[in-house]
């Protein structure tokens, strides 16, 4: 979250984004500092299950910029396929599976670039034409590859595999 913020503050984005933090944790105090350093920074907390999809369709944009430690990667990043089943463009950092998430449908970024993760900030803040064709993307890809029915055939053919079937 430290890159997050700091590429935040390099982008150079108009007066009217904001920078909305969602969830709990260890870099709290840290983000309520730079909230009332910015008054265009955010943390609204942990969001109840049933008010996710109302709060993630009112993002602009969703971003993911996971670090690799020496000890985690991420893994799979089901908030990304939320993003896209919302039609939220998604900007997301090479660690780990994201990658393979994300797909052509959303915006990845490397770890740890601050220049890279603000400009693509300030790319997508600024043309709505790619905010467009990247939240389409990822609705596409969200129904085709990561559908209900789609997940459910996946595990079906783990299952099978591992019975032999």
């Amino acid at each position: 979250l430290d890159w997050m913020l700091e590429s935040w503050r390099t982008a150079s984005l108009p007066h009217h984004a904001r920078l909305v933090f969602i969830g709990k944790g260890p870099m709290e105090t840290a983000i309520s500092a730079a909230a009332t350093a910015d008054p265009r920074i955010r943390l609204i907390g942990p969001v109840p299950l049933d008010q996710v999809p109302t709060v993630m369709a009112s993002l602009d944009a969703l971003v993911l910029p996971s670090l690799t430690t020496r000890d985690w990667c991420e893994q799979y990043g089901r908030v990304i396929t939320e993003a896209m089943a919302s039609r939220v463009p998604v900007i997301a950092s090479d660690s780990g599976a994201i990658p393979e998430v994300v797909g052509d449908a959303g915006i990845i970024v490397s770890e740890g670039s601050t220049a890279e993760l603000a400009a693509t900030l300030r790319r997508v803040a600024l043309d709505p034409a790619i905010a467009r064709v990247l939240a389409e993307a990822g609705l596409a890809r969200a129904q085709t590859a990561f559908s209900p029915a789609v997940e459910a055939e996946r595990l079906r053919g783990f299952w099978r595999a591992v019975a032999g079937c």
